[in-house]
């Protein structure tokens, strides 16, 4: 393989990170969103439940620490995934292979 070759597969192996990164991103905060609506919450971010976790008497103190870990293992389970692809276990996958493969959240 030409150095010029490894440049371009390094350079769209950085991009479809970004692009799956991203694709992770919107189907966590698809799932803040959703509770929103249904709940009159502004949430904007998971983060944004770092702040109630631990307050027993917020009204949402759950919802919190569930979409805390929930958030955690979604992002370990893509690293896992990107992992397996880094050491050549398994093709790229597309995004609605890999939102497929993430937990749900319940």
């Amino acid at each position: 393989m030409t150095r010029a070759e490894e440049i371009q597969i390094k350079a769209q192996s950085a991009v479809l990170k970004k692009e799956l990164t991203k694709a992770v991103d919107i189907y966590i905060q698809s799932v803040i969103n959703q509770y929103n609506k249904e709940n009159g919450t502004v949430f904007e971010k998971v983060h944004n439940c770092v702040a109630y976790k631990d307050i027993p008497t917020y009204p949402h103190q759950e919802f919190c620490n569930k979409v805390l870990l929930w958030n955690a293992t979604v992002w370990e389970s893509a690293r896992s995934i990107e992992l397996d692809v880094a050491k050549g276990l398994r093709p790229i996958p597309i995004v609605q292979e890999l939102i497929s493969e993430l937990p749900k959240y319940e």
